[in-house]
């Protein structure tokens, strides 16, 4: 657990250490440069496990250190990334990752930067596919950005990496269809193809998160076709899915992100059959929304845990035991913790195993 090394009234040196980091990493220089890069991996050893809260909020600044013109500030940068993610505790993914997928999404980030966040995102995928597959609803959107950049290894090692990390979906009843789903996010061309072959499964499994972050981006692809007939596909495809969202959070985002999508079917569609079928999908969505709204009404809440109530709680709860208050070092690392603890708590996981691995 990250909190073992230290005592809660300890003082702020591991976190100005990572500051000071940071600072070096973005400093004018080379040599400041490779002097914060190896910092980090001198860090990263001497600490070991209970550094990933203090490391992991660098992780966009040595990534970005991938794209500098010198050759040993690039070498430095992936002895660093190296470092911070080795051995990364498989709880944490669903703090790591957002910290990779933030140089993807940004504009400005350079190809040799987001070559090292899929890299790593890759190695993670493959040592830690359940883990990773619960990231998938933002992972998605951020890898699509690369899967059709112009420079070729970049798309290839994107597509590459979505695939991967799509690998523990654990919905049987498209994974028959995950290379051709991730297709079509890189060939729109593909859509009415994928389309056609989704109308024609029957879905059985209850619908995740997971599913849903790979079908969504092709069924509003399909919505938005100029062919009537698989405009007609997608509702069908809507509206026998829609019923197997099981997770009133999930539910509501299906429904909200597909609704006005669905909407337009219906008044553009001049097809009575087609039309019919797309005011079936709309009724449905409405209802799977009005029923997750009655169960969070019930008490099963329809939002996702929060971590910054989640680390104020945990904050009270070691103030009270220690009767010490809280020093820099331990209140990261309580932030650290409280977010791992919110992605299990959206997951479902209450495995007490776990959670005393984080």
């Amino acid at each position: 657990m990250c909190l073992r090394p230290l005592t809660p009234a300890e003082g702020a040196n591991r976190v100005a250490e990572a500051k000071q980091l940071a600072e070096r990493i973005t400093g004018a220089n080379v040599e400041e440069k490779q002097a914060g890069l190896t910092g980090v991996v001198q860090f990263a050893e001497a600490v070991g496990q209970p550094a990933e809260p203090y490391l992991i909020p660098l992780m966009p600044e040595v990534l970005r250190a991938l794209s500098e013109k010198d050759a040993s500030v690039k070498e430095a940068a992936a002895k660093a990334g190296d470092a911070i993610m080795a051995g990364l505790n498989a709880v944490a993914i669903s703090v790591a990752v957002p910290a990779l997928l933030e140089v993807l999404l940004e504009a400005k980030s350079k190809p040799p930067t987001k070559m090292g966040a899929l890299s790593h995102l890759s190695t993670l995928a493959s040592s830690n596919t359940s883990e990773v597959s619960h990231c998938l609803p933002e992972i998605v959107p951020a890898v699509t950005e690369s899967m059709t950049d112009i420079k070729k290894d970049l798309a290839t090692l994107a597509t590459e990496t979505l695939v991967k990390c799509c690998g523990a979906v654990g919905n049987k009843d498209i994974e028959p269809f995950i290379p051709n789903l991730v297709r079509c996010i890189a060939q729109p061309e593909e859509v009415q193809d994928c389309v056609h072959k989704l109308a024609a499964t029957t879905f059985v499994q209850a619908v995740d998160a997971k599913t849903l972050a790979l079908l969504v981006p092709l069924l509003l692809r399909g919505l938005q076709e100029r062919s009537t007939p698989i405009r007609r596909k997608a509702c069908v495809i809507i509206d026998n899915m829609a019923k197997l969202v099981d997770s009133p959070v999930d539910a509501l985002e299906f429904s909200n992100l597909l609704t006005p999508y669905v909407d337009k079917c219906v008044k553009e569609m001049s097809n009575p059959e087609a039309r019919t079928m797309a005011e079936r999908a709309a009724k449905t969505l409405a209802q799977v929304a009005a029923d997750a709204t009655s169960e969070g009404a019930n008490g099963e809440d329809p939002a996702k845990a929060d971590p910054e109530a989640i680390q104020v709680s945990l904050s009270k709860c070691v103030a009270d035991v220690s009767g010490a208050e809280l020093g820099a070092d331990a209140e990261a690392a309580l932030v650290y913790v409280a977010k791992i603890a919110a992605s299990l708590v959206d997951v479902k996981n209450f495995d007490e195993k776990v959670w005393e691995s984080c």
